[in-house]
């Protein structure tokens, strides 16, 4: 997937355009991180930067944007060098991130951009969009795997909700980052292609209402699909619906149940399944699901194997956005290096570059330091790593099971008291003496 390097907002350019005409050689230094996170979440995991590096990669304007600006308004008076110069413009800086699938608490830099201002400036909009949503989309799929096995039952989660994303690209983001964040799959073909992600589906209520009768649909989806063949029941009468399966088919996989009071008709159904000698025939629910749904139904001791769960993952229902904010923390021109922050009263910045070190105690995470670039904790890993280097991409993310596995090892070292439904503890996140001591000094010289 390549993106128009137009998708930024108008002031991105405005902006450029004036640090175009009066310091075009000037460089800054851009952090990305999330300043709250939000309630109910103890955490967050790190996606969307495989989609970063692919743009930045291919980062150029085509001749037909460079003329939609000129004729914009409000470029009116600006000079032609300007859009010659954009025309020919690349990504040839830095890009510093953590790893793709890493666990991240508020006000931690996930992302560090270098280069010239006006690369470094116009990016911002497109690093933020691919960033915010994936992570929610991520952080949210594991918290619903975590509550779908809290009684130590492993049950199967699949993406259904390309229907119900925001957009045709949020769908293949949500397929992505669900699975790295532990489902099983995605009903999405084109993300399964793209991302080889494991595919999987059932059947809808048309499928059963093309059919004279329930029973022969349900025979004829089996004849065609014997050893996959999960049934839709509840398209009339749940029950009903379920003790027609014993005459579909020896060896039908799973019955899907997508509405009506779920736990009663899954014990229900379970009951019916196993009267009738079905008892390796699994019971799959679908319909609104996220984390506190599943949760209940899992805490009533529903005979459920496994759960679709798409619109409320999707729009990430109970936390539809993320504070995530790209801030410049250094500039440079003429060779002066400014190291700067914002010091509002709700929204102060920390000036400078800066690192990461996570600590760890029996085995699990204790607590992270920012410190400024260049500050070294000795035996610890540095947790912002090099992906770009002057345009070039010198590492890459890995492939996706390789993330998924990371961020499930990831997750089983994170205290409990992180991961609660609701009201979890706030993990620790100090900065470093120097700081501290940056930032003091910016607020005497701007006091």
């Amino acid at each position: 997937m390549i993106y128009s390097s137009l998708f930024t907002d108008l002031y991105e350019i405005t902006m450029s355009a004036i640090y175009y005409k009066y310091f075009k050689n000037a460089k800054g230094k851009f952090e990305l991180w999330v300043r709250n996170i939000p309630e109910n979440r103890g955490y967050l995991i790190f996606s969307g930067l495989r989609f970063v590096i692919e743009y930045l990669k291919n980062f150029h304007f085509e001749k037909n944007e460079i003329e939609y600006l000129k004729n914009l308004e409000v470029f009116k008076n600006v000079d032609n060098d300007f859009f010659d110069y954009l025309l020919n413009l690349k990504f040839e800086g830095n890009l510093w991130a953590m790893d793709e699938g890493s666990l991240f608490f508020e006000n931690e830099p996930v992302i560090r951009i270098e280069g010239g201002i006006v690369e470094t400036q116009i990016v911002e909009t497109a690093l933020l969009n691919f960033i915010t949503y994936n992570t929610l989309i991520a952080t949210k799929a594991s918290r619903i795997v975590y509550f779908s096995s809290i009684d130590g039952e492993k049950r199967n989660i699949v993406e259904f909700g390309a229907r119900r994303a925001p957009s045709f690209l949020a769908s293949i983001y949500a397929a992505y980052s669900s699975y790295i964040g532990g489902f099983d799959g995605t009903s999405n073909l084109y993300a399964g292609k793209v991302f080889n992600i494991p595919v999987f589906g059932t059947m809808a209520h048309s499928f059963v209402l093309s059919f004279e009768d329930e029973l022969e649909a349900f025979k004829k989806y089996y004849d065609v699909f014997p050893d996959s063949t999960i049934l839709l029941v509840d398209t009339f009468d749940t029950e009903k619906g379920v003790e027609k399966v014993k005459n579909a088919g020896k060896n039908v996989r799973a019955i899907r149940i997508d509405s009506g009071n779920i736990i009663e008709s899954s014990k229900k159904a379970r009951e019916i399944l196993d009267r009738d000698g079905l008892n390796e025939t699994g019971i799959f629910i679908s319909g609104d699901l996220d984390e506190y749904k599943i949760f209940e139904i899992v805490e009533n001791k529903s005979p459920v194997n496994g759960f679709g769960v798409g619109t409320k993952l999707v729009t990430n229902s109970d936390c539809p956005y993320l504070s995530t904010i790209y801030k410049l923390v250094e500039f440079e021109n003429e060779g002066k290096i400014k190291k700067v922050g914002k010091l509002s009263e709700d929204k102060i910045t920390y000036p400078g570059a800066k690192q990461i070190f996570r600590f760890e105690e029996n085995g699990y995470f204790k607590k992270d330091v920012v410190c400024e670039k260049g500050e070294e904790i000795e035996e610890r890993e540095k947790l912002l790593k090099k992906y770009i280097e002057n345009g070039k991409v010198i590492r890459n993310v890995p492939g996706i099971e390789k993330i998924r596995e990371y961020v499930k090892k990831q997750l089983e070292k994170l205290p409990e008291k992180y991961k609660k439904l609701e009201n979890p503890e706030k993990y620790p996140v100090e900065f470093s003496d120097k700081l501290k001591k940056n930032l003091k000094k910016l607020k005497e010289k701007n006091g």
